[in-house]
Formats: structure tokens, sequence, C-alpha cells
């Protein structure tokens, strides 16, 4: 078990109490689009199976990169922007990460993967490790004035708990791939999920802590 697991399991408290407070469709899952959604998501992600070799790899972290950037722009922006334009970039990221997990479980032949392929992969995620970190205290600042419009608070903790859940794919794919190679390679891309995954497990904390207390 990774370490970034057993951290996670420590938060499982968030995981269970926030079921309470949650419209029932939303803890089921048993959204009445939910087939629709499910439909939509496999026709979209197909092609990911194609998917080969580390260029399909290293795409597939711009994607994630820009993304996140962009997110970034719309959080800094606090509500001088509408919140559901926030909503909708926040949304873009978690389908990058969730699509780039399938990218990296995809991938064709994982022990054919060089050591420099490997630290190739390892440059261009650890941009990402800062960028989250600064994302999410971005995030975070803006609990206070995202707790003053009706029902957003709610949209944040979903918005972060699915993002979080996608991470977990994407960088739990990155540990899959890459640290079985051993070597500094490895420890950069275990730690890699653990910085950066960190990040975004606040930003859920902060908003299902909102909800908890109702304030």
């Amino acid at each position: 078990m990774r370490y970034w697991r057993i951290s996670r399991d420590m938060n499982s408290r968030a995981r269970v109490d926030h079921q309470k407070i949650l419209p029932a469709t939303l803890v089921s899952g048993k959204h009445p689009n939910m087939k629709l959604s499910i439909a939509l998501f496999v026709f979209v992600s197909s092609p990911l199976a194609l998917a080969t070799s580390t260029s399909d790899v290293l795409a597939s972290i711009t994607v994630i990169s820009n993304s996140l950037n962009t997110f970034s722009a719309a959080i800094n922006q606090g509500l001088s922007i509408p919140t559901s334009a926030v909503i909708n970039d926040g949304n873009a990221l978690t389908n990058a990460l969730n699509q780039g997990g399938q990218v990296i479980s995809a991938f064709t032949n994982p022990s054919s993967l060089s050591m420099a392929d490997a630290q190739t992969i390892v440059n261009a995620i650890e941009p990402l490790v800062p960028a989250f970190q600064s994302m999410a205290t971005a995030w975070n600042n803006n609990a206070q004035i995202y707790k003053t419009i009706q029902g957003l608070t709610l949209q944040m903790f979903s918005l972060a708990d699915n993002m979080e859940i996608g991470f977990d794919s994407f960088g739990g794919g990155i540990n899959d791939l890459i640290v079985p190679l051993g070597g500094e390679v490895a420890a950069q891309a275990f730690l890699f999920p653990v910085n950066a995954g960190s990040a975004i497990d606040s930003v859920s904390n902060t908003y299902f802590q909102l909800l908890e207390t109702g304030s």
C-alpha cells in the first residue's frame, strides 16, 4: 500500500460523514441524468484506449497543466467572474485528471518504459506540485466569500471531492508506472501525488468543515 493511499485513509471521516448532509442523489450516485452522463463519458473517453507511448502520457500532462492554469486564474478572480465559470473550469480540470489516469492505465507495456522516458514524465509533472498548492491556497482563501452565495459551499465541496478522486487516478497511475523502476526517479514519482494530492485534499476538508458547521 502506498503512503498516498494510507494518508488518504486518515481523512476517511470526511468521506463518511459528508453523506449525512448531501442530497441522496449526490450520495448514492443515482442521479436521474446518470445514465446519460455515463454514456457521454464512455463516448468521450473511448479514444484513450489507443494510448501506447510516453508521448500520450506527456500530452495528457500538458492538458492537465493547461486546465490547472485556467482554473487557478478563475479562482484568483474571486467573485469578479460568475461562479458558474469557476465551476466549469474546475470540472474541466477534473475531467483532465480522470482522462490522464486513463491514459496511464492504458499504457501498452509499462515494463518497456525506459528510465530516460520515466525521468521525462517526472520532469513534466514536477511543476504541477507548486501549481496545485498555489491553486489550493487561493481556493481555501476564497471559502469565506464563496460561502456568502447560497448553495456554493456545497458545489465547491463536491467539485473539490471529485477533483480529488480524479487526482487519485492520475497520481496513482504515475506511481504505478514509474515507482517500480526504482532509483531517484521512483522517489520523485512517489512524492508527486503526496505533495500535490494533499493540496486538493485540504480544499475538500475546508469546504466540508463549512458544511458541517453550517457557517
